[in-house]
């Protein structure tokens, strides 16, 4: 969730020339949901310039004005981004529309971080609006007054503070890990996420690979080798949960700081191991050409796990650098399986792609941003 614009007025415009209050600012809140796109919850005039000076993309989204008037929506806003629920439209999924007085509307948006309110409004709001909120939301702009006074059942929750997800990609050898690495330099208390197999004997030139990269790592990071990514990007500021595949390696420095403390970064170093990983337990390898229920079965279980990432990896309160592979420019690959794989790692780095905050493209040990 990100505030572009809380209705907060300026004070030349905190009362018109009669005297009276004027309404407040520009309203603009963007959230990033998945499975579900991205919202905007009002836009107000500049609320568009704001996200062009904040680096955030507003292509693609999805306008739910709450309300009539400049402060709620901008008349440029494109008529297939608006999603006029206050005159009826039907809201996107997990969006609930309450009346808020008058031409009005509040919003409660179910996400991955809790239930939002959003309700500019000056209210007082009605009665069964009041009963129909949960015990626990999240406000998304200061309420007003009256809107607070109604809420004395409700608890109210700061919003967690958004992390920096930056994806990097690229093909083998491009520089990729590398460019990572130098994303986080300076920076002491990097959980650093392997999701491939650990070092063994019987695989010396990858126990090669896994001995340069530990190399690169300051001693100030740790290491956390486990294929439950979601797990890790989940447990920023508090212990990863009781049970988790996350354990900690050899190289890592005290027990619990690969867990982090608020503020903590993660390397999550590779997507596509992670995802060779979650297709061997979906069991998928073995049935990928055969069909039938066992191949439905395999299917569903991988969309649930890459279901479990996406939605870390848009929940994270840590800020994140992911490196993945770029697979869909070279060879197409002889067999099944090599194409599904390619398929299914194109269709994640999209996913996590569109829920990133930037995204850089590292060809011949050259990093560039193209997002």
């Amino acid at each position: 969730m990100v505030v572009l614009a809380d209705g907060s007025p300026s004070p030349a415009r905190e009362a018109r020339a009669d005297g009276q209050p004027r309404r407040g600012g520009p309203v603009g809140v963007l959230v990033d949901e998945p499975g579900r796109g991205r919202l905007l919850l009002d836009c107000g005039l500049g609320v568009t310039t704001r996200a062009a000076f904040a680096g955030l993309s507003l292509v693609g989204v999805t306008v739910l004005p709450t309300g009539p008037g400049p402060d709620r929506r901008d008349p440029g806003i494109p008529p297939r981004a608006l999603v006029d629920v206050a005159a009826g439209d039907p809201p996107p999924a997990g969006v609930l529309v309450l009346p808020a007085g008058g031409d009005e509307v509040a919003l409660l948006v179910d996400t991955t971080r809790g239930v939002l309110l959003h309700c500019p409004a000056e209210g007082p709001l009605p009665a069964a609006t009041v009963a129909a909120l949960p015990a626990r939301v999240v406000p998304t702009v200061p309420l007003a007054p009256a809107v607070r006074a109604q809420l004395a059942g409700v608890t109210l929750l700061a919003p967690v503070p958004p992390g920096r997800r930056v994806l990097v990609t690229g093909g083998a050898r491009s520089g990729k890990s590398r460019l990572a690495e130098q994303m986080f330099a300076g920076r002491d208390g990097v959980v650093y996420l392997a999701t491939g197999v650990p070092a063994s004997a019987d695989d010396p030139e990858w126990s090669a690979r896994v001995a340069l990269h530990r190399g690169r790592r300051p001693a100030t990071w740790s290491t956390v080798e486990t294929a439950d990514a979601a797990a890790v990007l989940a447990a920023p500021g508090r212990p990863s949960p009781a049970g988790s595949a996350a354990t900690p390696v050899s190289d890592a420095p005290a027990a619990g700081s690969a867990a982090g403390e608020a503020g903590r970064a993660v390397l999550f170093d590779c997507v596509g191991t992670w995802l060779t990983a979650a297709m061997d337990a979906a069991g998928l390898w073995a049935v990928t050409e055969a069909g039938g229920p066992a191949a439905d079965a395999a299917d569903a279980a991988l969309a649930r796990a890459v279901d479990e990432l996406v939605a870390a990896w848009a929940a994270t309160a840590a800020d994140v650098v992911a490196v993945t592979n770029e697979v869909g420019s070279g060879v197409v690959p002889a067999t099944v399986a090599g194409r599904r794989f390619r398929d299914e790692l194109g269709q994640l780095n999209a996913r996590l792609a569109q829920a990133a905050d930037e995204v850089w493209l590292c060809t011949a040990g050259v990093g560039q941003r193209i997002r």
